[in-house]
């Protein structure tokens, strides 16, 4: 299938929001760690929430160039679900609690 590269003008805040949400969900599919995902990602997501209070003024500032950033988004979220799943790392079994004596 041929594919065209494109520049394209994008909303900077949607696309923050898009981006991390795209970002968080590959990870988490491919079984990155809890701790390792929030030290990861940590910076992005308070990217992302400082902008998310301008994103209704550039949805109602340019409306196409809202929807593209969303569209495009969410067309690579599609990819990252639609993906073949990682098999996640198993996590450490950890050694069995000592018995105790009945009383």
């Amino acid at each position: 299938m041929p594919v065209l590269e494109r520049m394209e003008q994008y909303a900077k805040e949607t696309d923050d929001v898009g981006l991390l949400l795209v970002d968080l969900v590959a990870k988490i599919k491919s079984g990155t760690p809890l701790a390792e995902l929030v030290a990861l990602e940590f910076p992005n997501f308070v990217n992302a929430i400082q902008g998310a209070t301008d994103i209704p003024g550039e949805i109602t500032g340019n409306q196409g160039v809202a929807l593209r950033t969303i569209g495009a988004r969410m067309g690579e979220l599609t990819e990252v679900l639609m993906s073949p799943t990682v098999k996640p790392v198993a996590a450490p079994e950890l050694p069995a609690a000592p018995e105790t004596p009945a009383a």
